[in-house]
C-alpha cells in the first residue's frame, strides 16, 4: 500500500506538456462520470504520448476532471503530468455553446543534454507549473460537433514565469447511444513573454521560449454517461 501511494505521488509530479483537450466538448449532466484515453504526437519533438482521464458532472453545465499523461522513460523525453480542473459550459445555444476548461497543471521534463557520444552525460531536469485556460467554441455539425478556440498558458518552468498562446481544433463523432465518443485534433501553442529561461547552456527544449512554436496532433475516445 505505502509503495503505492509513493508510486501514484510521483505521477501527480511528473509530465508531458500537454497541448489537446483530450475529450468531447459536450457536458455532462449532474452525476455522470465519463472516462477518456488518447494517443498525441507532438511534431517538433517528435514524442508521442498517452493520455488517460476522467470526468464527473458537479451542477448542471458544469463538471470537475482530471487527465495524466504517459511516455517512454527515455533521455530527451518527457515523464508523465497530470491537470486537474473545471469544465463550465458558458453558453449553451441550439447550434452553438461555448465551453470553458480552467485547469493546472503539473510537469517534469528530462534532457539529456550530452553534445557529443564520447561526453560525459549530462542530464537536467526541468519542471513545470501552469495554469491553463482552454476555450472551445462548439458548433453542431449535423449531430456532430466541431470545436475551436484560443488557450491561455501562464506558469513558471524551473524558476522563469513564462506566458504562452495557443489554438486547438477538431471534431467530436458520437455515436447514436451517445456512449462512445471519437475525437480527433490539432493544437498549437506559441511563446510570447519569459524571464530568463535561456541561461542553462545545456538547454535543448525550447517550450516556452519567446517565438518557439509546438504543434501537436491528437486522437481521443470517451466513454461512459451519455451527455446531458
Amino acid at each position: 500500500m505505502y509503495r503505492a501511494l509513493l508510486l501514484l505521488a510521483s505521477l501527480a509530479v511528473t509530465g508531458c506538456y500537454s497541448l489537446g483537450v483530450g475529450q468531447d466538448p459536450r457536458p455532462l449532466g449532474p452525476g455522470g462520470v465519463r472516462g477518456s484515453v488518447g494517443v498525441h504526437y507532438q511534431v517538433e519533438s517528435d514524442v508521442p504520448y498517452v493520455q488517460v482521464g476522467a470526468r464527473v458532472g458537479v451542477v448542471d453545465g458544469s463538471e470537475v476532471r482530471v487527465q495524466m499523461s504517459f511516455v517512454d522513460d527515455h533521455p530527451g523525453a518527457v515523464l508523465q503530468g497530470l491537470q486537474a480542473g473545471v469544465n463550465v459550459e458558458a453558453y449553451a445555444g441550439d447550434r452553438f455553446s461555448l465551453f470553458l476548461m480552467p485547469n493546472y497543471r503539473l510537469y517534469r521534463f528530462v534532457e539529456d543534454n550530452t553534445s557529443d557520444a564520447n561526453d560525459d552525460p549530462v542530464v537536467a531536469e526541468r519542471r513545470v507549473q501552469a495554469f491553463a485556460m482552454p476555450t472551445l467554441f462548439v458548433f453542431d455539425w449535423e449531430g456532430q460537433d466541431m470545436f475551436l478556440g484560443p488557450s491561455l498558458h501562464l506558469g513558471a518552468r524551473d524558476q522563469a514565469a513564462f506566458f504562452a498562446l495557443g489554438a486547438h481544433a477538431g471534431f467530436s463523432f458520437h455515436t447514436p447511444e451517445d456512449h462512445l465518443s471519437i475525437t480527433p485534433e490539432v493544437s498549437v501553442m506559441t511563446g510570447v513573454l519569459a524571464s530568463v529561461l535561456d541561461n542553462d547552456p545545456y538547454t535543448r527544449n525550447r517550450l516556452f521560449l519567446p517565438g518557439s512554436v509546438m504543434a501537436e496532433l491528437g486522437l481521443s475516445m470517451t466513454f461512459g454517461s451519455k451527455h446531458r
